[in-house]
């Protein structure tokens, strides 16, 4: 009987299939190509014909936990990607009016939702940058550019939470190579080399030997030093920011958004370096205690593992602010979020905005705050 039910265990293992239906209503008797990606390549790894009712089955041999990106080809026309894992099937369907829909595997729907959401907003920004194409007049010019900037920013700040809050999602892989007209990366700034090492980090916990986590810690390395973005999204104005919530001294969660105040100031630092200390008790007290009657408040944030450290100096320097400390340190996502390339760092909200204010040293910090609270 142990033999009987031993066999009957093997045939359902064995007869387990991995692959993709396909179903295309306007493909029927049609070859379709299955390619498969190698880091930078694509390979040719099925072809299969679809039936007179424009149906077929590419079956697939995969390594068990390792997730492969597949691609679907018709006439050199790229159909849809696929995220596929051993054992698992995937259905692929596009109907006569093209409607494309992808289910079966969850990490294969969210990847279909993410590349469906950036083929919309890649088409919203060719659509603004034909209408200034086509404008003389310099106001309608600017105001398109102010347009085209905020919806990139929008989305960049939609990927960095994304793959910040999905780190050990193999769907964040494509994301970071996302590329706009003209070849303008989504994630083309230096300091996104940052968020890059710390997904792959995180990725690389549940897939140690993944060659797409190999090229993406090789590729973070990379694009530390890129620099180029398209002027007008690189100088877009940020009027909006990302909400932070993180524990107090007494573990009680505080968030960013709740703090009252004309202006208040979002202050990183670490309480592990002395000069920062130091900062908080010749500058940063001074000009709380002449203008926190005026309408000015802060919301410091320490980027510390050691949050005993933390919680000691803030007592010992008897901090009247709110102060919140982020235990991931390094691998904080807001490191990402806000593009943090050194620390200390400082930004400034007024009436929910980001102001756009550079602050140098503890004279244009006066200056900034006379300036916003006369």
């Amino acid at each position: 009987m142990c033999i009987a039910v031993l066999a009957a265990a093997l045939a359902v293992s064995c007869s387990r299939k991995t692959g993709i239906e396909i179903s295309l209503d306007q493909y029927p008797d049609t070859e379709v190509i299955v390619k498969a990606l190698n880091v930078n390549k694509y390979n040719i790894v099925d072809t299969v014909r679809t039936d007179a009712a424009g149906k077929a089955f590419c079956r697939l041999e995969m390594e068990k936990g390792q997730p492969e990106f597949y691609y679907l080809y018709v006439k050199n026309r790229k159909l849809v990607e696929v995220l596929l894992e051993k054992g698992e099937v995937v259905s692929f369907t596009m109907d006569s009016l093209g409607n494309k829909a992808v289910e079966g595997y969850a990490e294969a729907e969210r990847l279909f939702a993410l590349n469906r959401d950036f083929v919309q907003v890649s088409e919203t920004l060719s659509d603004i940058a034909y209408d200034m194409n086509r404008s003389d007049d310099d106001a309608e010019i600017a105001d398109l550019k102010r347009q085209m900037g905020q919806t990139y920013v929008d989305y960049y700040r939609k990927c960095v939470k994304y793959v910040l809050e999905n780190s050990k999602s193999m769907t964040v892989v494509p994301v970071f190579y996302q590329e706009f007209m003209d070849g303008i990366p989504v994630f083309g700034q230096a300091t996104d080399g940052i968020t890059m090492t710390a997904v792959a980090d995180s990725l690389a916990t549940v897939y140690p030997s993944s060659k797409y986590v190999k090229a993406l810690k090789d590729e973070a390395k990379n694009r530390m030093n890129y620099m180029s973005l398209l002027n007008g999204v690189k100088n877009a104005q940020q009027v909006s920011f990302f909400d932070v919530e993180l524990p107090d001294i007494q573990a009680q969660k505080v968030k960013l958004s709740d703090i009252d105040a004309r202006l208040v100031m979002l202050h990183f630092w670490s309480a592990t370096d002395p000069e920062q200390c130091r900062l908080n008790i010749d500058v940063l007290k001074k000009y709380y205690d002449k203008y926190h009657s005026r309408g000015f408040d802060i919301y410091s944030v320490a980027l510390d593992l050691d949050k005993t450290n933390w919680a000691k100096v803030v007592k010992a320097q008897n901090l009247p602010w709110t102060n919140v400390c982020d235990s991931n340190g390094s691998n904080s996502k807001y490191i990402g979020m806000y593009n943090i390339q050194a620390l200390p760092a400082s930004y400034f909200l007024c009436k929910g905005e980001l102001v756009d204010a550079k602050i140098t040293d503890e004279k244009s910090l006066g200056e900034l705050l006379d300036k916003m609270l006369r």
